[in-house]
């Protein structure tokens, strides 16, 4: 190749590949490829609906790079609108995607020429055409090993002549650019291992090429990547560390310790964390992978990991797990290491016989122990979480920015209210939010809700990022990417109801409620996004406390979950008040059942805006006292000169007690009087307030 230029770029020399950027992306679009400018120095879109935004058209692609975007990088939109598919070689960061698409080809078979790219990060882009009767989403790459990864429907990639964040260009394979390679359809072996199905080995283990021919592999790829096989076992590395590593002893000796065992799969709880407060990662027996949820691992882990489908988890290996933790993700080096004890090791390991029938089974081992430990928890107890969401008058939060809440009430309670008002007081501090609405098919009644709140329109184009699935189900691995790249650090799901029922799943089943909530609520906290979720509750007696449907939703909750009910209903330019009761605080900061604040609306006539307060406990006492002070004024200003005792009924249910002790505030508010007729009783009247005088 040439020298690389920024501003003029030529990768060939056969002449006829492009100049210029805007010649570049005049190309990709009269290929068909839908373009989208990139960012200078990032890796993503600088606009915020850049998946309908891309774009073949020719006058856009000129309007924007030889105006607003004439210095940014490309990027081409992957899936059925440009007619491809890409498998990411990433290397990256110390990922080893060489190592495994080398093992990936060695063992399933070679892949044909197709348009390949070099990353800027030294990685490769191979380019597939799009089969519509296999539609390949990003997030497919589950099958795969570390370091590749899967651009589809919803994804993008950034193509030269951009450059990489470290300096380094995009550049098109001289001998596979799009100017001298056609789009290669994926084999069959490579959708089977995307789509998670059995995929069958080659018999040609011998072959040492990246691709088919035309065209040997890059020497870089070729240099260290050869996969040797020992003679004495005639087993790879990962397939010797397979055999005789048992996961039960790794995690254990790594601080992992067993939670549980359910439907023949072991649950376990990460080094750190008391197996109390719930499991980390499952471990599908007998040989993996080691799927792990939590975000509070080793990062190694997360990095070798691959990210299951729904983005709700990392799946390892015991061959990723080992490299991560022993070698810093280094899966060449840990090979090496196999290698020398397989040198060692002659014949197969050695097998030990259940015991007979009646025979009592043998002492465990002393790392087989289920026991943990507590000496390190008693000395180092973890700190109290506090709410750090929904803030009221008195500054404790009733929601937790970074974990899964719930919002449940009746239709009609105002549980919007609630959810926006958090959303709103968020923004108001910086946060990014999503709102993922189900409930309208536009935004109109939210953006007069944001407006109704006093919030600016820079502040709510810039932090507040809407998506309306119009029906469909949650696509939530692209919804993390996405937020990932907008910073997007709470989602909020309205409601989940008709989420569930846009992926037709019967929200009373437990057996389809859990799996939703892991897929997808649970997936945007594991990916470090909190999530809350809007939902309807049931109408009476300890189960209002429950959200509608599955005990899964309240098992699920790791922060808070939240009763709303309404008093008064507010309206964009009238009052309102609701009721908000602590249904569940995991972190134990308000008791179940408690009352623990009303949300106050209050419309200000001069700026026109609503004026929130949620007030603290005490000012809810308070508040149902006025309230109920309220109900006596109305009821004497109705019924004027009835005896206390004919006025008693009338009144809300209550006790005694309450109803006298209200009369006796009105009547010292000065709100009402009562005449002491002696024997006849006692008779209330209202008081009208006097008129202002001039002068």
């Amino acid at each position: 190749m040439t020298s690389f230029d920024v501003g003029a770029i030529r990768l060939g020399s056969d002449g006829d590949s492009p100049v210029s950027r805007l010649d570049h992306a005049v190309d990709y679009g009269q290929r068909g490829w839908r373009t989208i400018p990139i960012t200078p120095g990032r890796k993503y879109p600088p606009l915020k609906e850049w998946q309908h935004l891309a774009t073949s058209d020719p006058d856009t692609i000129t309007k924007w790079w030889t105006g607003l975007y004439k210095d940014y990088g490309i990027g081409i939109a992957t899936g059925s609108g440009s007619g491809f598919w890409v498998l990411d070689v990433d290397v990256g960061e110390g990922k080893q995607g060489f190592f495994s698409f080398r093992e990936m080809v060695h063992q399933y078979g070679k892949l044909p020429p197709t348009i390949t790219a070099h990353t800027g990060s030294g990685g490769l882009h191979l380019l597939f055409k799009w089969d519509p009767e296999r539609p390949v989403t990003n997030g497919m790459a589950t099958q795969l090993g570390p370091g590749l990864d899967i651009r589809g429907q919803g994804g993008q990639i950034v193509v030269a002549p951009s450059i990489h964040p470290n300096g380094e260009p995009y550049a098109w394979d001289e001998a596979r650019s799009p100017w001298n390679q056609e789009l290669a359809g994926a084999p069959d072996w490579l959708y089977k291992l995307i789509f998670g199905l059995e995929a069958t080995s080659t018999a040609d283990r011998a072959s040492n090429e990246f691709l088919g021919s035309p065209g040997a592999a890059p020497e870089d790829l070729e240099r260290g990547f050869r996969i040797e096989l020992p003679p004495e076992t005639g087993e790879s590395p990962a397939e010797w560390i397979r055999r005789t590593k048992d996961w039960h002893n790794v995690l254990f000796d790594d601080g992992w310790q067993r939670h549980s065992i359910k439907d023949g799969e072991t649950w376990w709880t990460r080094p750190g964390k008391d197996p109390k407060r719930g499991h980390s990662a499952v471990l599908h027996e007998p040989d993996g992978p080691l799927v792990i949820f939590s975000s509070e691992v080793d990062p190694r882990l997360l990095q070798a990991g691959r990210t299951v489908s729904g983005g709700s988890g990392v799946s390892l290996s015991v061959f990723d797990y080992l490299a991560a933790v022993n070698h810093n993700g280094d899966l060449s080096a840990l090979s090496s290491a196999a290698r020398a004890e397989m040198r060692d090791t002659i014949g197969p390991a050695p097998t030990v016989a259940p015991p007979a029938r009646g025979e009592a089974p043998p002492e465990p081992d002393e790392t087989e122990l289920s026991f943990t430990e507590l000496a390190t928890w008693w000395d180092n107890p973890e700190p109290t979480r506090h709410a750090d969401m929904l803030p009221r008058t008195d500054g404790q939060g009733l929601l937790y920015l970074d974990e899964l809440n719930w919002i449940h009430g009746e239709s009609g309670s105002c549980k919007t209210w609630v959810a926006l008002h958090a959303a709103a007081e968020l923004i108001k501090v910086g946060h990014h939010v999503a709102w993922i609405h189900y409930e309208d098919p536009t935004p109109a009644l939210i953006v007069g809700r944001l407006k109704a709140f006093g919030l600016g329109r820079d502040e709510v184009l810039a932090q507040f990022h809407y998506h309306n699935p119009a029906g469909e189900p949650l696509n939530t691995s692209h919804l993390i990417e996405e937020a990932r790249m907008l910073g997007i650090e709470h989602a909020f799901i309205d409601s989940v109801g008709e989420a569930m029922n846009a992926a037709s799943i019967d929200e009373n089943s437990d057996a389809e409620v859990g799996p939703w909530i892991v897929k997808n609520p649970r997936a945007f906290v594991n990916a470090g996004i909190g999530c809350t979720c809007i939902d309807h509750g049931t109408k009476a007696g300890t189960y209002r406390l429950y959200p509608k449907g599955s005990v899964r939703k309240r098992a699920a909750i790791t922060g808070a979950g939240l009763l709303i009910e309404v008093l008064t209903s507010p309206t964009l330019t009238s009052d309102g008040q609701v009721k908000i009761t602590m249904a569940k605080d995991r972190h134990g900061n308000c008791p179940q059942g408690s009352s623990v604040g009303v949300m106050e609306m209050k419309h200000d006539i001069v700026t026109g805006h609503l004026l929130v307060r949620v007030h603290t406990p005490g000012d809810v006492e308070s508040h149902e006292r006025e309230q109920y002070i309220d109900h006596v004024v109305r009821v004497v200003a109705d019924s004027p000169g009835l005896a206390k005792r004919a006025i008693l009924p009338l009144l809300p249910a209550a006790s005694f007690k309450v109803k006298d002790d209200a009369i006796q505030l009105a009547i010292g508010q000065g709100r009402i009087r009562m005449d002491d007729q002696g024997r006849k009783g006692h008779f209330l009247y209202p008081i009208e307030p006097e008129a202002p005088t001039c002068g």
